[in-house]
């Protein structure tokens, strides 16, 4: 099956499950940029935990830059990629414990 066909088929078991909206909006602007992602609840551990670290260490490093001109540059960026790892980590464990929760399978065996 398709990737399209798959999409269609996790998000009617997750309607299906009233988990109907969950983790859509960055799965959705990924989709818009033409990356290929499944559902949060569907994506594997390590997907989900860069899928979700990046961003965040992205937006964290640039935010702590703007607001701690007093700090070194490499002391702020290791700042960032560690709270970006740990971000991404507990959102990954927070995934994949209300998946399976829920019961709901992996992508692949959808």
């Amino acid at each position: 099956m398709d990737f399209d066909g798959k999409f269609k088929r996790g998000m009617a078991l997750l309607e299906s499950k009233g988990l109907k909206r969950y983790g859509l909006p960055l799965n959705g602007l990924l989709r818009r940029i033409g990356i290929a992602v499944p559902p949060p609840l569907f994506a594997g551990f390590w997907l989900n935990t860069v899928v979700y670290g990046v961003p965040f260490g992205i937006l964290f490093g640039a935010l702590t830059v703007a607001f701690n001109s007093d700090r070194s540059l490499a002391g702020l960026t290791l700042q960032a990629v560690v709270t970006a790892i740990l971000y991404g980590l507990v959102m990954a464990f927070w995934i994949r414990r209300v998946a399976a929760k829920h019961g709901l399978p992996r992508w692949d065996d959808l």
